[in-house]
């Protein structure tokens, strides 16, 4: 149940609106047309398919992103009486929910509202669609998606409780300048540095250190605790939380 645990945190705000859209669905007399109803089984099967796998992973919640961008597209224009007033109130709810983080935000870091200028574009075209008087369902959503992603782009800047990808962005920008640069071998997490590195860094266990060194000469080598080199002189470059960045050379 890995997946139904983190719905609403993997497609938030949009999300919740699978709960009135399902019960809209199952009411008698609401014509559904035949893509959404495919839709729904074409959730539920990917729904099963990979809470029965072992490897749980939040990349892989995308494949439930087709099916619910069509049925919840589709409830939003056809939603009319309760639904309409259901969607009515979870907007106003949002919206009082995010002007109050902005407030927050802005008290407690001056960088706010740099982040927000990034609503500048879409309030420019919710102005236009207003004055085009164009359907009243596309601008309340365009302004949501607009909002979520704001604040997505200030939660990445300002509120990232990552120690490990801040010490990696940090020592990778430091360790640009340096070639050939690895990493020490984890098993588990050897793609991760790559990615902030913007390049390949080979994962290098403590024989392939040796090899490594046998043909450069000196290595620039990040991880977090060093193994025991044999004729191997290592220098402390940086350090940033958990993670080191090395400097290796053979000893004479």
């Amino acid at each position: 149940w890995w997946y139904l645990a983190h719905w609403f945190e993997f497609f938030a705000p949009w999300g919740v609106l699978l709960i009135p859209a399902a019960v809209m669905a199952l009411r008698r007399g609401v014509v559904t047309p035949p893509l959404v109803r495919f839709s729904w089984v074409w959730l539920a099967v990917v729904f099963i398919l990979l809470s029965a796998t072992v490897n749980k992973q939040m990349q892989y919640a995308l494949l439930f992103s087709p099916p619910l961008a069509i049925i919840v597209s589709h409830y939003l224009c056809a939603a009319q009486g309760s639904f309409l007033r259901v969607n009515r109130g979870l907007f106003a709810i949002f919206v009082s929910a995010v002007i109050a983080a902005a407030i927050v935000a802005l008290t407690k870091s001056p960088d706010a509202a740099r982040t927000m200028l990034w609503l500048l574009p879409p309030l420019a075209l919710l102005t236009l669609h207003r004055l085009l008087r164009a359907d009243t369902v596309s601008a309340p959503v365009l302004l949501v998606a607009a909002l979520t992603a704001t604040a997505f782009v200030y939660a990445e800047a300002h509120s990232s409780n990552e120690p490990r990808k801040f010490a990696a962005q940090t020592l990778l920008a430091q360790a640009a300048v340096y070639s050939p640069l690895y990493q020490l071998r984890t098993g588990l997490n050897d793609g991760a540095l790559s990615f902030y590195a913007g390049r390949v860094l080979p994962p290098l266990d403590a024989q392939e250190i040796g090899r490594a060194l046998e043909h450069n000469g000196e290595i620039w080598l990040i991880g977090e605790t060093l193994p025991e080199l044999a004729g191997v002189a290592a220098r402390v470059v940086s350090r940033v939380d958990n993670l080191t960045l090395y400097h290796l050379q053979r000893q004479p």
